[in-house]
C-alpha cells in the first residue's frame, strides 16, 4: 500500500486509528500552541477578526478542532477585542473524531459558552461566511512519499502482511505525483525524498471553495518547497509516541502519531487557483509578535509571559511553524499586521 493509505488507517480507522480513539492524546504526545496557553488563541482573535466583521452571521470555523482549546480562546479574544462581532458569533468546530467532538463539547461547556451558538460538526459547512481557522491540521493528512532515483520517479510503498512493514519502491501510484514532482525537477537528484500530501491539497481546495467571503487562516509546521528539499534530503514524514520522535513511521500503526513538513507556498497556489488573495505569509513568531503577544502576556501574567516567549522563540515554534492567511473580499489593510 502507498504511504497515504497507510497513513489513513493508522491515523483514521474508526476502531483503532490513532486519532479516533477514545484516549486522550494532547499532553502525552506532544504539547500544541492551544494546549500550551490561552494566549496563543486570544492573540490570534485580532488577526481572524477583520474577516468576521461586518458580516451578517459571521461564522468561527476551526477544522481539526480536537479538544476545543483553539476555538474556545479565539471566542474569548473576540469576546473581549470585538464584542460586536462576538454578539453574532456562531462557532464550528469541526472534527471527524466522535472522542475529539466529545472532549471539544465538555471544553466550551466547562468555559461557559453556550451551545445553543455552536455547530459541532464531523465535516466542513457547505458554505462559509466568516473565517476558517486550522492548527496542525494539513500536516497530519494522508500523504504519498516518493524517491527520485536514477531510473526517475518511484513511489515508497508499504508491503501488507510484512511484519515490519518495510518500505519498497514502485512507480508512482498517481498522474498528479508526476505533475506535482515537474514543478520542482530541477530540485530532484537519486536519493531524495520528499512528501505529495494531494489529500492536504485536496482539503483545502475544497475548504477554499466553500469561503463565500472571509479567511483562511492555516498554521502548521512547514516551509516552501525549495527550503523543504534544501533541509530535509531525506524527507520530513516521521512518528510521534509517548514523546519521543520516531523515524521508522510504520512501526506500530495507531499507536504513533504521524506528521511532515507542509510544502507552503503548494497550498498557497492551490488557494489562489480557487480564487483566494494571499495576504500573509510568515512565520509564527513574526506573526504573533506583529498581533501584540507579548504586550497582551504582560497584561495577562500567569504565566502567559513564558508561553509567549517559547511560541515566538525563533530556534523553536516560532521559527518551525508558519502561518498562512488567504482571503475573499477582505481588505488586506485591515489586518492588524506591521509587515506581510
Amino acid at each position: 500500500m502507498t504511504c497515504a493509505r497507510f497513513m489513513e488507517l493508522a491515523l483514521y480507522d474508526d476502531e483503532t486509528g490513532y486519532y479516533m480513539v477514545d484516549e486522550v492524546r494532547a499532553g502525552r504526545e506532544w504539547v500544541t500552541a492551544p494546549t500550551l496557553s490561552p494566549i496563543f488563541g486570544r492573540v490570534l482573535a485580532r488577526l481572524v477578526e477583520p474577516g468576521l466583521t461586518g458580516r451578517q452571521a459571521p461564522m468561527l470555523v476551526e477544522a481539526g478542532t480536537g479538544g476545543g482549546e483553539l476555538v474556545r480562546d479565539l471566542a474569548y479574544g473576540l469576546h473581549d477585542e470585538a464584542p460586536d462581532v462576538f454578539g453574532d458569533l456562531e462557532l464550528v468546530p469541526v472534527d471527524r473524531s466522535p472522542s475529539a467532538r466529545q472532549r471539544c463539547r465538555d471544553t466550551l461547556e466547562e468555559a461557559g459558552i453556550d451551545l445553543a451558538d455552536v455547530d459541532l460538526r464531523d465535516t466542513l459547512p457547505e458554505r462559509v461566511e466568516g473565517v476558517l481557522v486550522t492548527n496542525e491540521l494539513l500536516d497530519a493528512l494522508p500523504t504519498h512519499v516518493c524517491q527520485h532515483t536514477e531510473q526517475g520517479l518511484a513511489e515508497i510503498h508499504l508491503e501488507p502482511g510484512d511484519p515490519t512493514l518495510a518500505p519498497t519502491l514502485r512507480g508512482p501510484s498517481q498522474e498528479a505525483i508526476m505533475e506535482l514532482a515537474s514543478r520542482f525537477q530541477t530540485q530532484l537528484e537519486p536519493g531524495l525524498r520528499f512528501e505529495a500530501p494531494l489529500a492536504a491539497y485536496d482539503w483545502y481546495r475544497e475548504a477554499a471553495s466553500r469561503l463565500d467571503e472571509g479567511l483562511i487562516v492555516t498554521v502548521d509546521y512547514g516551509a516552501r518547497r525549495r527550503k523543504l528539499l534544501e533541509d530535509h534530503p531525506k524527507g520530513t514524514i516521521h512518528a510521534y509516541r509517548q514523546g519521543q520522535r520516531v523515524e521508522e513511521f510504520w512501526y506500530d500503526p495507531g499507536r504513533m502519531d504521524l506528521t511532515y513538513r507542509v510544502p507552503f507556498d503548494e497550498i498557497a497556489r492551490v488557494g489562489e487557483e480557487e480564487g483566494l488573495q494571499t495576504l500573509v505569509y510568515g512565520s509564527q513568531g513574526r506573526v504573533l509578535t506583529d498581533l501584540g503577544i507579548r504586550e497582551m502576556a504582560s497584561e495577562v501574567g500567569a504565566g502567559a509571559p513564558l508561553a509567549a516567549k517559547k511560541l515566538v522563540d525563533p530556534d523553536g515554534a516560532g521559527g518551525t511553524f508558519r502561518v498562512l492567511v488567504q482571503g475573499r473580499g477582505v481588505d488586506p489593510d485591515r489586518l492588524p499586521l506591521a509587515s506581510r
